[in-house]
């Protein structure tokens, strides 16, 4: 059961009046009772009488002027809100014949498409509360060929709500700061014509849609903002996030570059001559990418791959497990983790697999050359399809050596042998672990 009312009101006063012995102010005695948003919770309705005062300071007065309104918080919304009224909507069109297009949203919900008619436009709403939109403005301006729009914080202007609460003759007032970045309800919609030389896009915390583009260069970033971007063709094209998620769709790119702190990337359709990437803890996961080179790199996320086409794969980790289906490649698969385990099923002529203490696992088949496996403490389990022939040498301290050739079958290690023409060579290392090679 809770405390009575009546006695929380007793335990209230004593305080207050213990601190007045004291010499403490009002504020002082008040700060010590803790909250003051429960303190208020907990006192009967008819012992609190409630106003409210909005202070705000004025665009360009970086701080000096101020209004004051006092009283009911609707009211003083609905004075306000004519101050930012006319602000809260944007929309306006503006010529096209621009170099390069920055967007930057800050934390707005942006959205970029293609524009029709050859003409750029831009569609800015703030739906948030009055303190949303005292904080936050529309930008937009011109310089040296390029085109700049975005969100930004309204220069010189600090908001603070300021509650006064009365009761057994006691006037208190407590401040809170505004601060709702988190619920910023503010979109940014940006039409564009195709064929622009350089197009960037960036958000702190809101969410990133790009569609349906035809530029020349194309640069995304975020903080902690989703991006979801599809349908683009791009000569170049770089994609930077902290936090935030990816998920890019059908894009076509002579040249591509991704970086991502714990965000997670999803590739889905994608066309490019060379393609590089790097995640810290983020996973990487890949559908049906077409790439002459594909290289990433990731400390502890995973790697998560199937029905990819390249001439070169080159894939490392450092604890995080890299996984491939049906992976195709003309010339060579190189996949390295540290503590992860790979597992990969496809077809290249050099295949190199490494791992310090991971299991390796390969299912491999094409014109095979070489193939090289090397791990610490890990098994190796590894089938190679379509050879005519193997000359394979094992290097295993601790482990057990199974090797099927057709009807032959060795257990021999730390040895060099020949099976069929021998065409095929084979490395495979391990220090406490098994290893398994079937040939078909």
């Amino acid at each position: 059961l809770g405390v009575p009312r009546g006695e929380i009101m007793d335990d209230y006063m004593q305080h207050f009046a213990e601190g007045e012995q004291l010499g403490k102010s009002d504020e002082e005695i008040i700060a010590e009772l803790g909250n003051i948003e429960d303190m208020i919770r907990d006192l009967p309705e008819d012992e609190v009488v409630q106003s409210v005062a909005t202070t705000w300071s004025e665009p360009g007065t970086n701080g000096a002027g101020t209004d004051n309104i006092e009283g009911n918080r609707a009211g003083n919304e609905s004075s306000l809100a004519e101050k930012v009224e006319a602000e809260s909507l944007k929309r306006n069109s503006y010529d096209g014949n621009y170099s390069e297009i920055v967007v930057d949203g800050s934390v707005a919900d942006v959205t970029v498409t293609e524009s029709n008619d050859g003409r750029i436009y831009v569609d800015y709403q703030n739906n948030g509360d009055l303190d949303c939109q005292l904080k936050y403005e529309f930008y937009q301006y011109e310089e040296n060929g390029v085109f700049y729009t975005g969100v930004r914080r309204r220069e010189g202007v600090g908001g603070t709500n300021r509650k006064t609460i009365s009761f057994f003759g006691k006037t208190i007032s407590f401040e809170n700061v505004f601060n709702r970045d988190a619920n910023a309800d503010i979109s940014l919609n940006v039409k564009i014509p195709t064929g622009m030389g350089k197009v960037v896009v960036k958000t702190g915390s809101g969410e990133m849609k790009v569609r349906a583009l035809r530029v020349a260069s194309m640069v995304l970033g975020t903080g902690s903002g989703y991006m979801d971007v599809n349908d683009i063709e791009a000569e170049a094209f770089r994609l930077n996030t902290g936090s935030g998620n990816v998920r890019l769709e059908k894009g076509r790119f002579e040249s591509a570059m991704m970086n991502t702190g714990s965000g997670d990337i999803t590739l889905y359709m994608i066309d490019t001559d060379k393609l590089n990437g790097n995640t810290a803890s983020g996973d990487l996961s890949m559908r049906n990418v077409h790439a002459g080179s594909l290289k990433f790199n990731t400390a502890s996320g995973d790697i998560d791959m199937s029905d990819v086409e390249a001439i070169s794969v080159s894939f490392n980790s450092a604890s995080g497990d890299i996984c491939g289906e049906n992976i195709l490649v003309q010339d060579s698969i190189n996949c390295t983790t540290a503590s992860g385990d790979v597992d990969m099923d496809g077809s290249a002529r050099n295949l190199k697999f490494g791992s310090a203490s991971g299991d390796l696992c390969m299912r491999c088949g094409g014109e095979l050359q070489s193939v090289s496996a090397s791990t610490g403490s890990g098994d190796v389990d590894m089938t190679l399809e379509g050879i005519t022939g193997m000359e394979i040498t094992t290097k295993v301290q601790s482990g057990d050596v199974e090797i099927h050739w057709q009807n032959q079958n060795s257990c021999v290690k730390n040895a060099t042998s020949t099976f069929g023409d021998g065409s095929c060579k084979v490395q495979v290392k391990t220090g406490a672990g098994d290893v398994c090679v079937i040939c078909r």
